[in-house]
């Protein structure tokens, strides 16, 4: 019955109407057809704030998935950023660079096939291992977890249980705001697949934009 996003916000919309007859279980997509609607109350009497994307720390992506799709999204952001730092964890294991001179404003750590075969859940949890050491080395900002297993693995290892949603999504993800080490972090979730291949890029330049007179 679901073709367009406008499908999503009607079907949302009838249930809510429903009041507490029914139960809705449903994709990531109608879920945030959902958001649109239900807000807290207390949110619902003061005037929405005005949000800003942060720009004094770093956008971090962390991908744990090897889909060619991914690759592609990866492959469409690098021509149009020359700022990006592009690193690679073996099983997800720590790489061995000098995490603290990286000055690129955006990363990217994505996790490649090792000598070892590990378990999936064994990669996930490296990879979050090795994301919870960058930023405990950097200033990041903005952190987007590509992949179920990923995100719940990240969240885990920094210890994050919560989050604020903020009303305005990037691209068409949810977007979550909380604290990780007593600053403010950006998190967005994004699934392995279903998304444009420009997507990398789009939040790229939502998070990080140009500075004005770049060439690209």
């Amino acid at each position: 019955d679901i073709n367009l996003d406008e499908d999503l916000v009607r079907t949302a919309r009838w249930v809510i109407a429903q009041g507490r007859n029914i139960l809705p279980v449903c994709s990531a997509g109608l879920a945030h057809a959902f958001a649109r609607f239900l807000k807290p109350p207390v949110r619902s009497t003061q005037p929405a704030p005005v949000e800003q994307i942060r720009t004094d720390g770093r956008l971090l992506i962390v991908i744990g998935s090897t889909l060619p799709e991914i690759s592609s999204q990866v492959q469409v952001l690098l021509p149009t950023r020359p700022d990006v730092a592009v690193i690679e964890a073996a099983n997800g294991n720590r790489i061995d660079i000098d995490i603290g001179s990286l000055t690129e404003p955006i990363i990217v750590l994505r996790i490649i096939q090792g000598t070892k075969t590990v378990s999936r859940e064994e990669a996930s949890k490296n990879l979050a291992e090795t994301t919870r050491l960058i930023l405990g080395m950097l200033p990041v900002s903005q952190l987007v977890a590509v992949g179920g297993d990923t995100s719940n693995a990240v969240l885990n290892s920094l210890g994050i249980s919560g989050f604020d949603i903020a009303a305005q999504d990037i691209q068409g993800l949810p977007r979550g705001e909380t604290v990780y080490d007593n600053s403010p972090l950006t998190f967005v979730a994004k699934p392995a697949g279903f998304s444009n291949t420009s997507i990398f890029a789009d939040v790229a330049e939502e998070f990080q934009p140009r500075t004005k007179g770049s060439d690209l």
